[in-house]
């Protein structure tokens, strides 16, 4: 029932969910767990186990073509990059929620005092909204497996549902004002995840270097 809501009307079930009306509602949390489970499993059964490494492998090629940067240093770089991949294909779960609160934080910053939301309140919108993506990602796998390109193209459906799923959570405000500021929620999201994830690289590129100095 949640799923068949979360897919027709997104902005109503989120609403409800909001406003105390949660009786025959899956727990957001859960249903994020849920469908997680459901995209590793086909992941691993239709493309190898592969969700997000080899996305991120190309994007560090491409990257890897344009620098300037020296040889030892975009091997180290590329070597973070391929073990931070890895491990968010073995903990997609944990990846996901680590994501969350990013996503949560900006959104509410994209959206300012409309209906008066908190973050917590923020929290429980975003994980409806990842658990909606993810299921939109899901029933793209399979056509992955005969068209790897397909699984990046997925991004666009599952950002236009999300919009239009805010769209109808914060009804009766003018659509293009909410449309507007998902939009600008997203690049945020965009923007704080990929500093996260540069973060993350740059932290094991530095302890790597440690190490190899240690052994030196």
């Amino acid at each position: 029932y949640t799923l068949k809501e979360l897919m027709l009307r997104p902005g109503q079930l989120i609403r409800d969910y909001i406003e105390g009306r949660r009786a025959h509602h899956v727990k957001p949390l859960l249903l994020v767990m849920m469908v997680t489970a459901l995209v590793t499993l086909l992941s691993y059964y239709l493309t190898g186990g592969d969700i997000l490494a080899a996305s991120l492998n190309d994007q560090m090629q491409a990257a890897r073509k344009n620098s300037d940067a020296s040889a030892e240093a975009l091997a180290a770089v590329s070597q973070a990059f391929t073990a931070v991949a890895g491990w968010v294909d073995r903990h997609f779960a944990v990846a996901s929620l680590l994501l969350i609160p990013i996503q949560a934080l900006c959104f509410r910053i994209a959206f300012g005092r409309m209906r008066s939301l908190n973050y917590p309140e923020w929290l429980v919108i975003t994980m409806f909204l990842t658990a909606q993506a993810l299921l939109i990602w899901a029933i793209g796998i399979p056509l992955a497996r005969f068209w790897p390109p397909s699984k990046q193209l997925m991004l666009v459906p599952m950002i236009i549902y999300n919009i239009v799923s805010l769209v109808q959570f914060f009804r009766p405000y003018p659509r293009w004002k909410s449309a507007l500021r998902a939009i600008g929620g997203y690049a945020l999201y965009m923007i704080g995840s990929q500093l996260f994830l540069l973060g993350v690289v740059i932290v094991l590129v530095i302890i790597a270097g440690f190490r190899a100095a240690q052994g030196g």
